[in-house]
Order: structure tokens, then C-alpha cells, then sequence
């Protein structure tokens, strides 16, 4: 199943950021937990847009993510692309 790309506006209400090793390389990855009214998700946030300035209780409009096809801990969660951009709003 190809990946599912998605807009959504959030309240940024967690976030931990970290340095994995990909293909014997540091990268940095944040993991923010948004919430809106259907529910929360993490946000798996690579790279470079894991500095993006957002702090808690921003809202946020976050684009070009995708669902990641499996589940950690029987939860969904989503990734962002090299493509995605995180606005303030």
C-alpha cells in the first residue's frame, strides 16, 4: 500500500527530540505528539524540519506527511517527507 499524503492542522501538546543513525549516519529526528479534535497522533519530524521552531500549544498546520504503513504499540503515527512544511496558525 503507497504511502497516504495528508494536511492537518494540530495542537502540538509533546515533543522529544533525538540523533538515530541512518546508513551509518547521525539524524536528527523529533517525535511531536499533535492533537485535534478527532484525537492524537505522533509526528515523526526528519532532518532538517526537526528544528522547526514550534513549542507546546502551538497550532499548527503540518503538510506532506505520510502514514507510516506499520504500527508501533498498535498505534498509527505519521513521518514527515522531505517535502513537508510546519506553518504556525
Amino acid at each position: 500500500m503507497p504511502h497516504q499524503r495528508c494536511r492537518c492542522y494540530f495542537s502540538l501538546q509533546d515533543s522529544v527530540a533525538t540523533t538515530v543513525m541512518v546508513n551509518d549516519k547521525e539524524v536528527n529526528v523529533r517525535t511531536i505528539t499533535v492533537e485535534d479534535r478527532t484525537g492524537k497522533v505522533k509526528v515523526s519530524l526528519w532532518r532538517n524540519i526537526a528544528a522547526e521552531p514550534v513549542v507546546l500549544g502551538d497550532v499548527v498546520a503540518i503538510t506532506n506527511i505520510v502514514v507510516n504503513s506499520k504500527r508501533y504499540n498498535n498505534e498509527e503515527s505519521l513521518s514527515s517527507t522531505q517535502f513537508t512544511k510546519i506553518e504556525e496558525h
